[in-house]
């Protein structure tokens, strides 16, 4: 099957029916793709093909500007993904066309286990970093009304140097903390575990706010 660009550039490069998954990009794009050293990565859970969800996407910032470079359908694990969309069809196709994506040296990426751990394999020299928006909504799938106050005060720990977090949410969190709800109690010991403590998931390392980049989606907004 044929499917090319309004400009006659091949796009549809992965139909792999056994596997279920269908990739499109140019060539143009991959060169792209190679030549950045930051890509976005994302996932789109509610929308696509009946029997091929999520969607994944892929940008890369080129010229101060965020540019879709590549776009899979896939039935598979996350995990799978990575290693099947990444490690096997663009890095393949980078190498038959002269080019190596390996001179990315930053992943931008939602807050999934699978990713990161799939994105360390690919690229072990590459840094990962998250966003606001994701790390926003995994605190609010906690939300309270009544402790709403306590629980907007996470959203700032972004915006504090690294070394700086684990005195704030130890000396200050902790001193005004709801004890007397447990499952404010929960969602604090949540926090403490999977991005303060020493041996969080996602370290605090990740989401750490520098100077800003905005990708062009208004609920996306990623931090160094």
């Amino acid at each position: 099957m044929e499917i090319k660009t309004n400009v006659g550039e091949q796009f549809l490069f992965v139909n792999d029916k056994e596997n279920s998954i269908v990739g499109f990009y140019t060539e143009q794009n991959i060169k792209i793709l190679c030549d950045v050293k930051k890509i976005y990565v994302d996932g789109m859970f509610k929308s696509g093909p009946k029997n091929c969800i999520p969607l994944f996407t892929i940008h890369g910032l080129k010229n101060e500007v965020y540019l879709p470079l590549v776009f899979f359908f896939t039935a598979q694990q996350v995990k799978y993904y990575i290693h099947v969309c990444i490690s096997t069809c663009i890095i393949r196709y980078s190498i038959s066309i002269g080019v190596s994506c390996f001179n990315i040296l930053t992943f931008f990426i939602d807050f999934e286990p699978a990713i990161h751990s799939a994105t360390a394999e690919v690229f072990p020299n590459a840094k990962i970093r998250g966003c606001r928006f994701h790390l926003g909504k995994s605190c609010w799938r906690k939300n309270n009304t009544d402790d709403s106050h306590y629980l907007k005060y996470f959203f700032g720990l972004p915006f504090l140097e690294p070394e700086n977090v684990i005195d704030c949410f130890t000396d200050d969190f902790m001193a005004i903390q709801p004890a007397e709800n447990d499952q404010m109690v929960k969602f604090t010991d949540c926090i403490f575990e999977n991005y303060i403590s020493a041996d969080a998931m996602f370290p605090w390392t990740i989401p750490r706010n520098s100077y800003v980049p905005l990708i062009n989606q208004g609920r996306n907004s990623y931090v160094i």
